[in-house]
């Protein structure tokens, strides 16, 4: 089954945040997803974003994600699943080009905006252009329930973000829910 090329519309669920600490550097990542459906299959893309740090404390976090690190360390999920939105892009694009034309790897902001009684917003900017003119990305509010720290609030993180394969499923969220739990399973 082919995946359809272009969407108008694109629907953008919160899957996961997770806030990684060990000894004093911290780092945040977070998973999301990207869908729509043509009547028949329901389409989704995992999307991951890593905030970017220095290379020692991201050989750590790499270290501890396939078990290799004794360091003391926590990993604490902040946010989980939460209501979808609805993201309309300038001109119709693939569910993997929230990242540019052809899905690759880009670099963005994410920073928790507001906490909202039992939901907290995340300001979500990907840049498509290297030169960050602040005119060429694509920008979305995405909700995330659980409480977010209270130093996480306002601020920014600079990271990738990155898709995944595209994933067709007769069942609404059922497969491509445990596809993305799978994908990102050391997160």
């Amino acid at each position: 089954m082919a995946t359809p090329k272009k969407w108008k519309e694109i629907y953008v669920l919160a899957h996961k945040m997770i806030q990684i600490t060990i000894g004093s550097d911290r780092a945040i990542q977070a998973t999301f997803a990207a869908y729509n459906t043509d009547g028949t299959s329901n389409f989704v893309c995992p999307y991951i974003f890593i905030e970017k740090t220095p290379t020692s404390v991201t050989r750590e976090i790499d270290d501890l994600l396939v078990g290799l690190s004794k360091l003391p360390h926590s990993k604490s999920v902040i946010g989980v699943e939460s209501v979808a939105i609805k993201y309309s892009p300038v001109g119709s694009i693939g569910l993997n080009e929230l990242t540019g034309v052809g899905g690759p790897v880009s670099e963005g902001n994410f920073g928790v905006a507001q906490q909202r009684h039992d939901n907290f917003l995340v300001r979500i900017n990907i840049d498509l252009v290297d030169s960050r003119d602040g005119q060429s990305l694509r920008g979305f509010m995405l909700p995330f329930s659980g409480a977010a720290p209270k130093d996480l609030v306002g601020r920014a993180f600079r990271g990738v973000f990155a898709p995944a394969r595209t994933i067709a499923s007769m069942t609404p969220w059922a497969r491509a829910t445990r596809v993305m739990d799978d994908y990102f399973q050391g997160f």
